[in-house]
């Protein structure tokens, strides 16, 4: 079981970081160029006696079986993967494989606490500027093994010993919390969540999650009719999906899964500090499709993040943390002072006489925006949602003539 991870957040202070002795090996992950295979068969030999201690399990592209579907297999065992052993040399580099789907994969995880990247430098080779992230991260901001970025090849003492050097380092990272030269980030040690072993619950779109939440309902307009109106509205809106979500989610109360950017079509569960320094995107819940909902990072950053994509959480979720108390049906039949029930594809001088009450826009056709302004009225005066004005919505509305404020543009 992982209990510490590492983070990106004080990168210039960033080390090994370390685990306790595992109850089963830790799955670690190879990654490295074809042309280095020779030295990727004696990294493993030498990795031998952490497997027979069974400390680690280890996994490297040619054990894929006949059959196996390459980029789909890669991609699942390295989700799966506690540690991803980076083997860097110019090769390495020039792969785009090896640096935009798996280095930079593999750091990603890191950040979010799913794994821990190592960097072992075979070759020289300018790999300190080489970027891990869209956000300035690079290589050189983390400490590598062998000591001080000295590659294996030029290792003063031979290949041998250079190996025998950073197998000593993965020792200590998985094994040994109070080893000199390994710093523990016990702060960083809860809630660490190991996609291979995780149940990861879903059954609604993250966007239709915020708008149940704002219209009080399930039972959900078109996607593309679900623009809040009025000032008042908006700020409500605003504040729901850049606050309180954001909160329930960072403090774990909201679990959240998505899929990893453009690497991976497998659902994971997003760690709740992700949500530290990101926000859901206001205008993305009301312009875009639920699935393409995006994330934005704050604190003066404005960028759309694009680590995860798909939203998605659970309706019990939800339900629990914003519980809607509704009064009961509203009883359509009978209606008020002459004025008859009102719903969606009604017309005429009623349903006017409705939209300037309501705060709608005025055409005396009972559409889904009208539907809509209607719904919300009814979750602010504790009727039923259903978007139908009967007697109880017709009495609420006739007994609160300022709920009506100005159309936004």
């Amino acid at each position: 079981m992982l209990h510490d991870y590492l983070t990106t957040s004080d990168r210039s202070n960033a080390g090994f970081l370390t685990f306790t002795m595992p109850d089963t090996p830790i799955s670690v992950f190879i990654s490295y160029a074809h042309r280095d295979e020779r030295l990727k068969e004696r990294f493993l030999v030498h990795l031998a006696a952490l497997k027979r201690e069974r400390l680690i399990g280890v996994w490297h592209d040619q054990m894929l079986k006949p059959g196996e579907h390459l980029d789909r297999s890669i991609e699942n065992e390295l989700a799966a993967a506690d540690v991803v052993i980076l083997l860097i040399s110019p090769d390495f580099i020039n792969s785009d494989y090896c640096t935009e789907k798996e280095m930079q994969r593999a750091f990603a995880r890191a950040k979010v606490g799913r794994c821990k990247a190592v960097a072992v430098i075979l070759k020289p080779c300018g790999w300190r500027n080489i970027p891990i992230d869209e956000e300035g991260g690079r290589l050189g901001d983390f400490l590598v093994t062998p000591r001080d970025g000295k590659p294996v090849t030029q290792w003063p003492q031979g290949r041998e010993a250079a190996w025998d050097s950073v197998v000593a380092d993965i020792r200590r990272l998985i094994s040994d919390n109070s080893a000199s030269g390994i710093q523990d980030d016990s702060s960083a040690a809860t809630d660490v969540i190991r996609p291979a072993t995780v149940k990861i619950e879903r059954d609604v779109w993250l966007a239709d999650a915020i708008w149940r939440v704002f219209l009080g309902t399930w039972d959900l307009p078109p996607h593309a009719e679900r623009a809040p109106v009025g000032p008042e509205e908006n700020q409500r809106f605003y504040d729901l999906v850049t606050k309180e979500f954001r909160q329930a989610m960072y403090d774990g109360r909201l679990p959240i899964s998505a899929k990893r950017g453009n690497y991976s079509d497998l659902w994971e569960a997003v760690h709740k500090d992700y949500w530290r320094d990101r926000r859901i995107s206001y205008l993305n819940v009301v312009r875009e499709d639920p699935i393409k909902l995006s994330v934005e990072n704050v604190g003066g950053k404005f960028k759309r993040a694009d680590e995860w994509r798909e939203f998605m959480t659970t309706k019990s979720a939800v339900d629990a943390i914003w519980p809607v108390e509704i009064a009961p049906a509203d009883p359509t039949a009978v209606p008020v002072a002459g004025k008859p029930v009102l719903r969606l594809g009604s017309q005429g001088e009623d349903v006017a006489y409705m939209q300037q009450l309501i705060g709608a826009e005025v055409d005396g056709k009972f559409g889904p925006r009208t539907e809509l302004r209607v719904r919300a009225f009814q979750v602010a005066h504790g009727l039923q949602a259903d978007g139908v004005v009967g007697k109880l919505t017709w009495d609420a509305l006739l007994a609160d003539p300022n709920f009506a404020t100005p159309k936004s543009k």
